[in-house]
């Protein structure tokens, strides 16, 4: 049954990030029109199995001026997986740093699946939570210390994408 899957909860999560994101890009639509623009989001396109061409590269949090939460990206891999129904797919997992000042309690952000030639590849996921502590009984993140995403833990991609490699932009840090 399908409630009884070991899944159900995290989709159930995963539906309600959804709608208060949905929810909170409304708000963040209505609010920029009373604010001057935000700088530009940075991006860091990684290759699987390399570690990302700028690993000093710092992602741009919103508490970015307060340095409390900032992680570094460390690694984007896209590996081989198979979906709950049996089919062959490709997964994306983040390994990240925290070199802010403050535990890291929630990560999200928009990923792109790419081929090997920079072409998207794929379903994108927007507002992806990459990392929460509340689930699976997680503990935050310290400063300091570095999250390796589990493969099973990471983006699951529709069965039949091309995905070779990933870019991946932080959205919050909290």
């Amino acid at each position: 049954m399908l409630w009884t899957h070991p899944r159900w909860s995290l989709q159930v999560k995963l539906s309600l990030t959804a709608l208060i994101a949905v929810a909170l890009v409304q708000y963040r639509q209505r609010s920029a029109q009373l604010a001057p623009p935000a700088p530009a989001k940075k991006t860091v396109a990684a290759t699987p199995g390399k570690q990302t061409p700028e690993p000093s590269k710092v992602i741009a949090s919103p508490s970015m001026a307060t340095k409390k939460h900032v992680i570094r990206v460390e690694l984007v891999s896209v590996g081989d997986y198979q979906s709950a129904l049996g089919k062959a797919t490709k997964i994306v997992t983040v390994d990240w740093k925290n070199i802010g000042s403050a535990p890291v309690h929630t990560v999200r952000a928009d990923i792109k699946p790419m081929d090997r030639y920079g072409n998207p590849a794929g379903e994108e996921a927007k507002n992806y939570t990459i990392f929460a502590y509340e689930d699976f009984g997680r503990k935050p993140i310290p400063p300091g210390k570095s999250y390796m995403e589990k493969e099973e833990d990471g983006f699951v991609l529709m069965p039949g994408s091309r995905a070779t490699n990933a870019t991946v932009t932080i959205i919050s840090v909290e």
